[in-house]
């Protein structure tokens, strides 16, 4: 079976078709506004900072941690204990605040426990530039007038609820971290994840990768298991670089499958609707 490999070639052999899909549309990318020089490392920041907030990686967020309180490590690991756990945050906005100096980023956040029953609601993460490094605060609620979240006539917005409970959350963290690898093009660490069903070493893999469109960013928005072939299709949004896609949002999917009780995934790939659930309005 080759699905993953077919699923993939996609991305090279459908280009027309993205093509038409971005035609005539602006670029909808929320860390547009961010100097260049500046983006992709806070594009990067934003990204591992609300890998270690799901996965509650407490260690690994302080680092990144905009401290203004100087507290310590075990101080910081006590207060995030006591929050709400987050499930997810796609950023919608980023804008500069001139009179504070700092970025803020604007998204829709997914929260575990009954209170806010895992719709998506309004929320931000503030970031600082210091010593030319990012500095990030923690996802906070940020509620609205006029709310942008929303998720009307839907049980849950939590999209791998379809997954079994006991493998959700390994689900939900190993398709966090294929994305963060896949961005950040670290194809070794990329590799431990793949699911090798051609078996090819690793610096075929990586010699593979290096041809491929850099992946800029790519948000879930449907996971569904596919019975005949027994793997779970993650459908969403994917920003890729490149001025043959002009950095639109595309229809794509990552496949997933169950091997030895660990999930191996695959490239993420373009995938054409005749109605994309992905597209960029003008302004």
């Amino acid at each position: 079976m080759r699905i993953i490999a077919l699923v993939a070639s996609a991305l090279f052999l459908l280009s027309g078709a993205v093509v038409f899909i971005a035609e005539g549309q602006e670029s909808t990318d929320p860390f547009g506004a961010v100097p260049q020089a500046q983006r992709e490392s806070l594009r990067e920041d934003v990204a591992e900072d609300i890998l270690y907030e799901t996965g509650r990686q407490w260690p690994e967020m302080y680092k990144l941690y905009d401290n203004p309180r100087n507290i310590s490590l075990d101080q910081f690991i006590r207060e995030m204990n006591k929050s709400i756990r987050l499930l997810g945050f796609t950023p919608n906005a980023v804008t500069y605040i001139p009179p504070s100096d700092d970025w803020r980023i604007d998204g829709c956040a997914v929260f575990a426990g009954n209170a806010l029953g895992k719709m998506p609601i309004d929320a931000v993460i503030t970031a600082r530039r210091i010593s030319d490094d990012w500095r990030l605060g923690t996802v906070a609620v940020s509620p609205r007038d006029q709310p942008n979240c929303t998720a009307e006539g839907q049980e849950s917005a939590d999209l791998f609820s379809t997954v079994p409970q006991a493998q959700r959350e390994s689900l939900r963290e190993a398709v966090a971290k294929d994305i963060t690898y896949r961005t950040k093009r670290q194809w070794p660490e990329m590799y431990k994840l793949y699911d090798n069903q051609e078996n090819i070493s690793l610096d075929k893999f990586v010699y593979h990768m290096n041809k491929h469109l850099r992946l800029l960013e790519f948000t879930p928005y449907a996971v569904t298991y596919i019975p005949p072939a027994e793997y779970w299709r993650i459908d969403g949004c994917a920003v890729f670089a490149g001025n043959i896609l002009g950095e639109m949002p595309i229809d794509a999917v990552i496949i997933a499958r169950r091997v030895s009780n660990d999930w191996r995934l695959g490239d993420v790939a373009v995938s054409p609707r005749r109605e994309p659930m992905c597209t960029a309005e003008k302004k």
